[in-house]
């Protein structure tokens, strides 16, 4: 977690690195990434799909050269000691280390409810019983993958066989011959709509069968409660959390 001090001096630590690599981010884009590595260092997330900044492979190459400039900073590496860069396939995430594992394993001990959506079935609907799905088992196994990248025996955080920051960590080869869809589940990002204290930290599609009652759903209420969990430890950073979820079809948009 980071204190008033540490998340203050998060920007401009974010800010020199960029300036040293010569990576010119659109001013929308430079704010987004402020904010993830923010969210990351401070524990709202875990993990974050990067969509903004470039494409593959190029995206690659710049954030990990930003990581790696960016724990150069010594009085700030010990905040950011545990980002790293992840790629499933096309796709490409910032995540930290601690987080990840700390989700991995709660998700695997049950310590707090996962919902599942049948994308086969049309229209899309919430799976109960998972262990019986063709599906559901192969996610199971997933977990247990990534357990094995991120958690030692004992549960604890691990880094993982390359550790480091520069080095990417490449897991596509686990979504091979499975019938698995990871969410996207995105950064934040800015809108002309919003007032400008306000940040969108995630972002995030739904089927609209799932979203008709909107924050009443049952899987929004439970996202909620997990998120406020998280941001009971990081209230100086984070100034108030609320939800969205706006019904449109055939995708609704939670935010």
């Amino acid at each position: 977690m980071l204190n008033k001090e540490e998340s203050s001096s998060v920007e401009s630590a974010v800010e020199s690195s960029l300036a040293e690599i010569k990576w010119r981010l659109r001013p929308s884009s430079n704010r987004r990434l402020n904010t993830d590595i923010l969210a990351l260092c401070s524990g709202m997330r875990s993990v974050i799909m990067i969509d903004y900044g470039g494409k593959l492979p190029e995206l690659q190459l710049r954030l990990s050269s930003f990581l790696n400039i960016l724990l150069s900073h010594q009085q700030e590496s010990s905040m950011f000691e545990n980002l790293r860069v992840m790629v499933i396939e096309d796709m490409i995430y910032l995540i930290h280390l601690k987080g990840i594992a700390h989700l991995i394993n709660s998700t695997i001990n049950k310590q707090f409810q996962l919902h599942y959506v049948d994308l086969q079935h049309d229209p899309p609907q919430m799976v109960t019983e998972i262990e019986s799905s063709t599906v559901g088992a192969q996610f199971l196994s997933l977990q247990k993958l990534f357990s094995s990248v991120f958690c030692d025996s004992t549960s604890n955080v691990q880094v993982p066989a390359t550790n480091q920051a520069s080095d990417v960590i490449d897991l596509s080869h686990f979504m091979q011959d499975t019938l698995v869809t990871l969410p996207t589940l995105n950064g934040n990002s800015s809108s002309s709509k919003r007032p400008p204290e306000e940040e969108l930290m995630s972002s995030f599609s739904v089927p609209y069968d799932l979203s008709i009652d909107g924050e009443s759903e049952v899987w929004a209420e439970a996202f909620l409660a997990h998120m406020k969990e998280r941001w009971e430890g990081c209230k100086h950073v984070w100034g108030s959390l609320r939800m969205e979820v706006s019904a449109t079809y055939p995708q609704a948009i939670a935010l």
